[in-house]
């Protein structure tokens, strides 16, 4: 950061490890928010996808729904997704979909950067892309189908939360996987004792019949 009179100019990594610092430690500072948005607003354009879904994630998990540099950061990192990585690609849909900031053209672009390189998320990746499309009903049927296969190979080593929002996730869109479904089942069986109230409660809408 460089000082400017009273005010700090931040560079383009400030503006992503900065706020990223104070959500990590629950630290909510409205003037410095203002600050970063204002800077971030002007050279958006010009920031790696990589900051910019720090950036989301970090307003996300401190519950600021900024509308201009969420939309600003939509349209920034749209055309540049491809360089971010799978962890670009999930952390901007979960954090989209946590503030229940509906941008479709977003999701679809994320969809179409994943669907390719589904195999190179793990499990948190998978989680977070089917939680999104889930909870801000924007399905895309090809991405639906290949989550669940991606996740098939790993399941046995998700956590109880994981495999509960997933199986919530495929539900929400009436989504019938029966291996995939069976898979679910068979390693919840194994930590049915670590699973809480509402997992369990995930979890039986999810596999019931429909």
């Amino acid at each position: 950061m460089q000082p400017t009179g009273n005010t700090f100019q931040f560079g383009s990594q400030s503006l992503g490890n900065t706020p990223w610092a104070f959500a990590a430690l629950q630290c909510l500072d409205h003037p410095l928010i203002d600050a970063i948005a204002s800077s971030a607003l002007r050279i958006c354009q010009d920031i790696e996808v990589q900051t910019l879904s720090d950036m989301a994630w970090s307003l996300s998990t401190m519950l600021l729904s900024h509308s201009p540099l969420m939309s600003a950061i939509s349209s920034s990192s749209s055309p540049i997704l491809r360089a971010g990585g799978p962890r670009s690609l999930a952390i901007l849909s979960w954090s989209y979909a946590k503030l229940s900031f509906d941008d479709a053209p977003l999701l679809n672009a994320i969809s179409a950067q994943a669907l390719p390189r589904i195999q190179e998320f793990n499990e948190q990746g998978l989680v977070n892309l089917a939680w999104a499309s889930a909870h801000l009903l924007c399905e895309v049927k090809p991405l639906r189908h290949a989550i669940a296969s991606a996740s098939l190979r790993m399941l046995d080593e998700f956590s109880p939360m994981s495999l509960a929002m997933t199986s919530w996730s495929g539900s929400r869109f009436h989504f019938r996987n029966e291996p995939w479904l069976h898979a679910i089942a068979s390693s919840s069986r194994r930590l049915i004792t670590a699973f809480t109230s509402q997992n369990v409660s995930n979890l039986a809408w999810a596999v019931s019949p429909m």
